[in-house]
Order: structure tokens, then sequence, then C-alpha cells
């Protein structure tokens, strides 16, 4: 068996009937063991799936609006450094990569600042 960290996108779609010019978008990271890649996104699917609010029956309020969290899919799915051993303290299980334009943009990023950058992988 591996693990993989899994990266499900979920998006928020208004339920009010007004136009919407703009989705806030999660990516939430799942963790699941399998004994390949295709069980894995599989699973993964499932997973983040179940965390979808298809009726609207949640109860989600966002900037005053009522809305519903929906799954557009898995973004990447990545094999754990340390699998096929469970992951453990300090284990590496995803990662994601980025062009900015200087090294004090890396460490706006580090910071959580906005910023524009191109999301390679």
């Amino acid at each position: 068996m591996e693990w993989y960290a899994a990266h499900a996108i979920m998006y928020l779609e208004y339920t009010d009937g007004l136009p919407q010019n703009e989705y806030t978008v999660w990516e939430n990271v799942f963790l699941v063991e399998a004994e390949d890649e295709a069980k894995a996104l599989d699973k993964s699917a499932i997973l983040a799936g179940s965390d979808q609010d298809i009726n609207g029956e949640h109860g989600t309020i966002e900037q005053g609006r009522p809305g519903r969290w929906l799954f557009a899919g898995i973004r990447k799915l990545v094999r754990c450094i340390d699998s096929p051993s469970r992951p453990d303290d300090g284990s590496e299980i995803t990662y994601s990569t980025y062009l900015v334009g200087s090294a004090g943009a890396a460490r706006a990023l580090a910071a959580g600042e906005t910023l524009t950058l191109e999301y390679l992988e």
C-alpha cells in the first residue's frame, strides 16, 4: 500500500439566484492510503465528494449570501515521499511549485501576502 496526498478543489456557488461574478475556491488536501495511483484517485474523489453540499442544506452563508460548497475535482495526487511506510512526524506529504519574479516575492508568498505568481505544479 502507498500513501498519497490528494488535492481536492471545492468551490462556493451561491444559491440565491443572483449573478455570481467570482467563486471562492478551497483546496483541501486528503491523506489516503491505496494500492496504486488509480485507486487513490478514486478514493480521494469519494472523500472529497462527500464534503460537498449539493442541496445547500448545510446553511453556508458567505458575504451575506446563501451558498453551497461543490466538489470540482482532484487537482493533483502526490505520492508521499516516505511511502510505503506510514507518513509520520516530519514527512513531506505534498508540494506545489510556483514561479515568482524575485526573492522578495518568495518571502512575500511565505508571509501570506497577496502577489502575482505562476503556478507550475
